[in-house]
């Protein structure tokens, strides 16, 4: 959260619902943070989905929410990468 001043970039935040590690008030805290220092950002959350939900490999993987989540990365960073070459 120190750092969002220096942020130049929009940001992707993708949680899954069921990730017991990070609670909701550290989600609201981070959001709130974004939108105090007027920094880009869109929060995505797959409630079906725990933490590490992506990984293949981990029990919490989560293969509807995976590959929406994968889609979602990379229509950001198409995105993002088209905004910055135009500006």
């Amino acid at each position: 959260i120190e750092a969002l001043g220096g942020l130049r970039a929009p940001a992707l935040l993708i949680y899954g619902g069921r990730d017991a590690s990070i609670g909701v008030a550290e989600h609201l805290n981070l959001v709130q943070a974004f939108a105090t220092a007027g920094k880009p950002y869109t929060l995505s959350l797959y409630p079906e989905a725990g933490h590490g939900f992506c990984c293949a490999e981990r029990p919490a993987y989560h293969a509807a929410s995976a590959e929406a989540a994968y889609a979602e990365v990379f229509g950001f960073l198409r995105r993002t990468f088209r905004s910055s070459q135009a500006g």
